[in-house]
């Protein structure tokens, strides 16, 4: 599916599904709708890799991996971690998501 598809989105129950992403909600077009999303399907059960991480990566390789590619993200465990935390790859934001109050 399109992580930004929102009908798609739509089609799961809440606290239906564990959740494990290996990298795609970095392709997001707004992360914070989109672990809203992930939120309220698995209930809060969130797992996440993250993606590629390190100097070289985000200034200057993801320009070579896909256009479509928005943010690098940090490891999540729903477990022991409260914020999300993001970066964006165009202006490097960083972006820390409550995920416990989304």
């Amino acid at each position: 599916m399109n992580i930004n598809d929102r009908d798609a989105w739509s089609e799961f129950d809440t606290n239906s599904f564990v959740i494990i992403d290996s990298g795609t909600i970095s392709f997001s077009e707004d992360i914070e709708k989109v672990l809203k999303e992930i939120k309220r399907i698995s209930g809060g059960d969130f797992f996440s890799g993250g993606s590629t991480r390190g100097f070289l990566w985000e200034n200057f390789l993801y320009k070579t991996y896909d256009t479509n590619l928005n943010y690098v993200t940090y490891p999540f465990d729903y477990r022991k971690d409260t914020f999300h935390r993001s970066k964006t790859l165009i202006g490097g934001k960083i972006l820390d998501v409550d995920f416990k109050k989304i």
